[in-house]
């Protein structure tokens, strides 16, 4: 069942936010988000998507770890020390190409939904996660 059976045009579109600086990656996810009757928001960088997620308040994030300007680690650490509980609370499933066991422990530590290894996942597994995280939300 896609997103957009899930959500007849009289209901508000779920919101996600992208954050990743592989143009390609983020564009190719932010079509099929699309698809799926998604709001998308993009972002290339952690201070943006730090910007983002505070004006925005997406339901959920898609982050890289590897970003400019702030890290995708340093950008869950001031996600998870916001006053706003919008921001603070905002499920994060991770999409990186790092696999090193002491990221993944990070990320568990930081509350992380998912930590997907972008050379060991397809999309469909990302979008069934993250369906089974926004149904577990409401």
């Amino acid at each position: 069942m896609t997103a957009r059976q899930k959500h007849p045009k009289d209901a508000k579109a779920p919101k996600i936010l992208v954050i990743e600086d592989d143009r390609l990656f983020s564009d190719i996810y932010a079509a099929k988000f699309a698809e799926e009757g998604f709001e998308v928001l993009l972002s290339s960088d952690g201070e943006d998507g730090m910007r983002k997620l505070v004006a925005e308040k997406p339901d959920i994030v898609l982050l890289d770890i590897v970003l400019p300007k702030v890290t995708g680690l340093e950008m869950l650490e001031q996600v998870r020390a916001h006053a706003d509980p919008a921001v603070r609370d905002v499920p994060v499933i991770v999409v990186t190409n790092l696999n090193q066991e002491t990221y993944m422990e990070k990320m568990r530590a930081f509350g992380v939904k998912a930590y997907f290894v972008k050379a060991n996942v397809v999309f469909s597994q990302v979008l069934e996660r993250i369906h089974e995280v926004l149904e577990g939300k409401h």
